[in-house]
């Protein structure tokens, strides 16, 4: 907290420990993000970053100021997912700072509502929309149907490309 005196939220790097059976897809998730961040300047608002990927893995990685964490939502439509919820809303008016020291740990095991594969991507787009509804700011508006468009052309892209290689033999 005496490296950024601005910072409402601090978080860590975190040392990732999967049980159980063995998620490649998430190692890689986990190594894409903690490379983002490492390259990230800060301190920084991170409104705009948190929209896809959900960078602060883990609630024991976090202090948030106290009167910060005292005004913040935590009123999110799905339980599982409450720390995305709230570090979008704290991200809005909050700068961020993010520690490259591997300080906690991440432990997934089988029964992680992230191994479950249930999408919390509806929960991400009702946090964006919460908060445009509560400042009216056309700009996230905007941020969030090109991010929609973004996202679904990439998802286009990649059954396209499925569909290819499937018919290529590949």
């Amino acid at each position: 907290m005496q490296r950024c005196k601005d910072a409402k939220v601090i978080f860590n790097k975190v040392k990732f420990l999967q049980e159980g059976k063995k998620n490649k897809f998430q190692s890689e998730i986990f190594e894409k993000n903690q490379k983002k961040l490492s390259q990230m300047k800060f301190p920084k608002n991170m409104f705009y970053d948190l929209f896809i990927d959900n960078l602060l893995l883990t609630f024991s990685c976090v202090m948030v100021e106290a009167q910060t964490l005292k005004n913040a939502d935590f009123n999110t439509p799905k339980d599982a997912v409450l720390d995305w919820w709230l570090w979008v809303h704290l991200a809005y008016n909050n700068d961020f700072y993010y520690l490259d020291e591997e300080l906690t740990q991440w432990r997934l095991h089988d029964e992680s509502y992230i191994k479950s594969g249930k999408s919390v991507f509806p929960t991400q787009i009702r946090a964006y929309n919460d908060v445009y509804k509560k400042n009216k700011q056309v700009k996230i508006l905007l941020f969030m149907i090109f991010s929609l468009i973004k996202l679904l052309f990439v998802k286009c892209l990649r059954v396209f490309h499925k569909i290819s290689s499937i018919k290529n033999g590949f």
